[in-house]
């Protein structure tokens, strides 16, 4: 029986064509020959992805930052001590303003706040690593961390040398990650690809992204098997980016593509701000197929000249012209797909027999999975007969291929959101940077795993060291232990199963010490 479907695709319940030789692809992931030659312990994993130039960056930015906002302090200290007048003060009068008002606060403080101290590379990383520490020992705030002694961070081994609780306070107030004049060229480059754009909405964070994509691919070389999807990074502030999700385990925040593959690398990502590629509908400008086009950067990335792929993806991406478009360039295609598309007979969109299936005169299948809600998964690298299976269970091999891939994405969302580093921030910027380390420190792991012999979980992950905390020691010597007010937990130095248990930490490192562990 043949159907036609509203944009005149046919389609038969019987097949018409021979499958393609694409069906059945799979290749093992592997190290790129740069990863294998300069990785040679966890640290050179995560610095070879989060490299010197965006290290740099963000130094330099927030230096600049750091600096400006300093010497408005100095200015408005010498208007409060009369050496210097508004009037020659040589800013625009809302900057005016904002001096005016610092000068209302106390001498001690503007002459403390006029002082600027830059930051150094170690110095950064180490800020890094510090946030990483928090989410793998899941502190809950940086109060928590520095609540054991006074301002400096020893809740945790290594956190105690990273930095002080005003530096990081410093850190967060100034924290840049793009120079200014960059940010405007930015704006300038976006407004003369098509007037409708009024600005760069992510240009605080479009360079490190590139660099970042750019370093993922050069270190990895994925699986056959990838998926496109959308991640989430929590943020409550202002901003025009955040977007809600309700299905997502952050409702509110900044919605990211990702291209992930079954290792849960990422690949490729990019940060949704809004609509691209405007064309005139009607009497206004907007995007068409945007579902498209975001699958298509995301796969751009990957070398099909002698390699195959098989991208998965969900019902918003999922088409006909998708999957064309993807055969096109040595890639297969795997989704489920809304029964209101075009390409989808009416036939099909009503309540069919489980399990039927229907194809294209070229390269397509179209599977009707769950009858009751009208659940259909189109495939262009499933074109057997609907009687061939896999497994025990007798699943069709289309509806295999797409459960066994659809999670990819919300693994590496689960694995992130276990052991984040992501701290309450205004900024969206810094809480997108915090993401970009997450997301890289799993990837670093990852290239670990595959071309060192570890079998270290990510948990154990020693961030401390990858983050080039050079003078952390996990030695332990016994030093004074201080009561706490918590419940009772196993001394962190007597066996497992000797059970004993504690209400004392030591007093330097925070670990739990029995009294034969410690000095009372």
């Amino acid at each position: 029986m043949t159907y036609t479907a509203p944009n005149g695709v046919k389609w038969s319940s019987t097949p018409l064509f021979q499958s393609n030789d694409m069906n059945n692809i799979s290749e093992p992931a592997s190290l790129t020959a740069l990863s294998r030659d300069n990785i040679k312990s966890r640290r050179d994993a995560f610095l070879l992805l989060f490299d010197e130039q965006i290290v740099q960056w963000n130094i330099d930015a927030t230096n600049l930052r750091g600096r400006y906002t300093a010497s408005l302090y100095a200015t408005a200290l010498e208007i409060k001590n009369g050496t210097l007048s508004i009037h020659d003060v040589q800013h625009d009068e809302a900057t005016k303003e904002d001096i005016i008002e610092l000068t209302m606060q106390t001498e001690d403080n503007l002459k403390r706040r006029s002082k600027w101290i830059d930051f150094t590379r170690d110095e950064i990383l180490a800020i890094y690593g510090f946030y990483l520490l928090m989410g793998v020992k899941k502190e809950k705030n940086i109060e928590d961390a520095i609540s054991l002694k006074g301002n400096r961070i020893l809740s945790f081994p290594a956190a105690g040398i990273a930095t002080s609780k005003n530096r990081l306070r410093i850190f967060t107030n100034a924290f840049g990650l793009t120079h200014p004049q960059r940010e405007r060229d930015l704006h300038e480059s976006m407004i003369a690809v098509s007037e409708s754009y009024k600005n760069d909405k992510i240009a605080k964070v479009r360079d490190i992204i590139n660099r970042l994509r750019d370093n993922y691919v050069k270190a990895y070389i994925p699986e056959t098997d990838l998926v496109v999807d959308e991640q989430m990074v929590g943020y409550k502030g202002r901003t025009s980016l955040k977007q809600h999700m309700p299905n997502k385990p952050d409702k509110y925040g900044i919605k990211l593509w990702a291209l992930v593959d079954r290792n849960q690398y990422t690949l490729n990502l990019q940060v949704y701000a809004g609509q691209e590629g405007f064309r005139r509908v009607g009497s206004r400008m907007r995007e068409v197929d945007q579902a498209h086009r975001v699958v298509m950067d995301m796969v751009s990335v990957l070398d099909t000249s002698d390699r195959k792929h098989h991208i998965t993806t969900d019902r918003f991406f999922t088409s006909l012209k998708l999957a064309d478009d993807l055969l096109k360039r040595n890639i297969t295609l795997t989704g489920t797909i809304r029964e209101n598309k075009l390409e989808v007979p009416e036939e099909l969109r009503k309540q069919r027999r489980n399990g039927e299936s229907n194809r294209r005169t070229v390269n397509s299948v179209i599977r009707c999975v769950k009858p009751n809600k009208l659940v259909h998964i189109l495939g262009s690298a499933h074109n057997h007969s609907e009687t061939e299976v896999v497994g025990p269970k007798k699943i069709p091999q289309l509806n295999d291929k797409y459960n066994k891939s659809k999670h990819f994405v919300d693994i590496v969302d689960n694995m992130l959101k276990k052991y984040t580093a992501q701290r309450p921030t205004m900024k969206w910027n810094f809480a997108l940077l915090i993401r970009l380390i997450d997301i890289t420190a799993l990837n670093a792991y990852k290239l670990v795993s595959n071309g060192i012999n570890n079998s270290m979980g990510f948990k154990s992950l020693d961030i401390a060291r990858v983050i080039d905390i050079s003078s952390y020691s996990n030695d332990f010597e016994p030093h004074q232990v201080t009561g706490v007010s918590h419940k009772r937990v196993r001394c962190n130095y007597c066996p497992r199963k000797s059970g004993n248990k504690t209400r004392y930490k030591c007093k330097c490192c925070a670990r739990p010490a029995c009294g034969k562990h410690g000095k009372l």
